[in-house]
């Protein structure tokens, strides 16, 4: 049975022809069909391009964590800054106004995004807290160390010779 078009006869006609070069071939000496070239170069592309979109969002990953580093530093700066006018600020106030003495910076729980990557290869947008205080509590803790050992020190009697 042979359709015909009223508009274009031939339309039909040329359909088929197209139509027949969709189809797969029979004999194992002949070429793949173009479909079967289709859906391999298809594959291959979106292979490709989830590819080059998972490398892309690693690299992103690095770019949001590096800028969190980077932000990070900034705050920590910020606040050494602020302890140091703080500091000076001891300087040019009367000594009864120095017991209502206000920080010029205040620190909130403060945190940074960062990327991180699970084990299954998701990636996770997380906050991450920025210890702002973690040198001051070094510093005291080694100060309190150097105390201990300076008084232990003490305490040896010297052998004279």
């Amino acid at each position: 049975m042979k359709a015909v078009c009223l508009e274009n006869p031939n339309l039909v006609e040329t359909q088929r022809e197209e139509n027949k070069a969709f189809e797969p071939s029979t004999s194992w000496g002949q070429q793949s069909s173009p479909i079967e070239k289709f859906t391999v170069q298809n594959n291959t592309s979106i292979k490709q391009r989830w590819e080059v979109g998972l490398k892309t969002m690693e690299s992103q990953a690095q770019q949001v964590n590096l800028l969190s580093a980077e932000l990070e530093d900034a705050i920590l700066r910020l606040k050494a800054i602020a302890d140091s006018v703080d500091l000076s600020s001891r300087y040019l106030t009367p000594r009864q106004t120095q017991r209502k003495r206000v920080s010029i910076c205040e620190y909130p729980s403060t945190n940074i995004p960062t990327v991180q990557q699970k084990s299954n290869g998701r990636f996770i947008v997380v906050s991450r807290h920025i210890d702002i205080f973690k040198a001051e509590r070094e510093a005291r803790l080694i100060a309190q160390m150097l105390r201990r050992w300076n008084h232990k020190k003490r305490k040896i009697p010297r052998k004279e010779s």
